[in-house]
């Protein structure tokens, strides 16, 4: 699996097929390039959820289907808040610093909800006292481009901070529906000149995080998908090039899978604060001189279920992306990193924040989870 190119080679490749200036490519970034060709426009999509296996699920003559070029290797955690991170900046988890859709902002005593930028407990969004850039201090590459850009996004998406942050200094539009927005992009295209189009669809991952990737309902929404994605290469023909990715893929989650703990439990007992991050990927900061205990308690309760990585294990394994951790990396991640070995996901409950009860999950380190594809129309 790992000798997939990754998402971050794939958008680096789009950002200097796009004229970006001081990108430095890996060889796997060269080959993307290559293939990514030399079109005057470029249209890029990313579909929320959209793994290998989540593809498979449409027939072999599908348009999607017959787009697949190859595999690449999401992000991990592989979840949609490192992701679309690590998509505005071509930066991998251990370079931008975002460790899942929860992050603590220790020197505040802030949890947040990152790509919602709110308050986790609350759900209102941050005061004025935390910026963007407390969040994403790496500026996005689209800023960087210079031709014509322009994003889709969906409506409920639409100006927030993080559209603002992802934009950069582009202009976005909202869309409801997902025929609306590849009509959108159809309606968009530049006339002439160079120029790079992005679309966002979340509607795939929403709909795998309730009724989990298995049910006739998402086999319905990727025929919608597929439809609406062959309209709009159908669209570009001979004006400009479709490329279409995911953030991530999704596993069906049964309740034997779910671990939920309290305050009660031992491991809380040497924690500072309440743990964050993912289900699937969880970090917690622990109390000085502690962390032979929390690691004993963890695990007895969750040893031969959970791998436990301290930071600077996780660093010194590459397993955020890098070699090496950034200053954002080393504030924002926790001094221990609990990844899931299999399906289990460790869920936190208490009067503060509620877990979910999804049906799909995401963010760990399973092919199903982290291999997605690419696709490029011809």
């Amino acid at each position: 699996m790992h000798e997939l190119p990754s998402f971050c080679d794939l958008i680096q490749a789009v950002a200097a097929s796009r004229e970006v200036r001081d990108i430095s490519l890996t060889q796997a970034g060269n080959s993307l390039l290559r293939e990514l060709g030399d079109e005057e426009l470029l249209v890029f999509v990313l579909i929320d959820g959209l793994g290998k296996t989540i593809l498979e699920k449409l027939p072999p003559g599908s348009c999607l289907r017959s787009m697949h070029r190859r595999d690449i290797l999401s992000v991990f955690p592989s979840t949609t808040a490192c992701a679309m991170t690590s998509l505005a900046t071509g930066l991998y988890p251990s370079d931008h610093g975002i460790p899942g859709r929860y992050a603590y902002v220790e020197e505040r005593d802030l949890h947040t909800d990152t790509l919602a930028f709110r308050d986790r407990e609350h759900k209102e969004l941050l005061s004025p006292e935390t910026t963007i850039e407390d969040l994403w201090p790496y500026p996005p590459l689209i800023s960087r481009m210079p031709m014509q850009c322009m994003s889709v996004v969906p409506q409920v998406l639409h100006n927030s901070p993080f559209d603002r942050y992802l934009a950069g200094t582009t202009p976005s539009e909202g869309y409801t529906g997902i025929p609306t927005a590849a009509q959108m992009i159809i309606d968009s295209v530049f006339s002439e000149g160079k120029g790079y189009l992005f679309l966002y669809l979340w509607d795939l991952d929403s709909l795998c995080h309730k009724i989990g990737p298995h049910e006739p309902a998402v086999d319905r929404m990727l025929q919608v998908i597929d439809q609406s994605m062959e309209r709009l290469a159908e669209s570009l023909a001979g004006r400009g090039r479709l490329v279409i990715t995911a953030d991530h893929g999704h596993m069906h989650i049964a309740d034997s899978d779910r671990y939920i703990f309290t305050d009660s439990h031992p491991v809380m007992e040497f924690a500072k604060t309440a743990p964050y991050g993912e289900p699937r990927s969880l970090h917690f900061l622990v109390k000085p001189d502690a962390e032979q205990s929390f690691a004993d308690r963890f695990y007895d309760s969750w040893g031969d279920v959970f791998s436990l990585y301290t930071k600077q294990e996780a660093e010194a394994a590459g397993l955020f992306g890098g070699r090496s951790f950034s200053l954002a990396a080393q504030k924002r991640f926790g001094d221990f990193i609990a990844v899931s070995r299999d399906r289990g996901i460790l869920l936190y409950d208490n009067d503060r924040f509620t877990p979910s009860r999804n049906r799909g999950e995401h963010g760990g380190n399973l092919p199903e989870e982290r291999v997605i594809p690419l696709l490029v129309s011809s």
